[in-house]
């Protein structure tokens, strides 16, 4: 049962999924979504990305000043929450 809760929290995303959902956050930069697409591509098909694997990955580049928390927030909601 805990496997399959774990399996079932995960978000399977393409590389074009993950691009067209970044294109509607309207308050991303061309290169601002250049950063978050590549920050995602290690989860892109295959395994899909878990709500928690997507928090870390946009927090770090919260850490790095690539995104605003406006950003982060925009961009969890249209990926994970959708």
């Amino acid at each position: 049962m805990g496997y399959l809760s774990w399996l079932s929290s995960k978000k399977l995303l393409t590389h074009t999924e993950i691009k067209q959902k970044l294109f509607h956050v309207a308050t991303l930069t061309q290169k601002e979504r250049e950063a978050v697409t590549e920050a995602l591509k290690p989860y892109e098909g295959g395994g899909g990305v878990s709500s928690y694997e997507l928090k870390r990955a946009l927090d770090r580049l919260r850490g790095v000043y690539a995104i605003s928390e406006m950003d982060r927030q925009n961009i969890i909601h249209i990926l994970f929450e959708e």
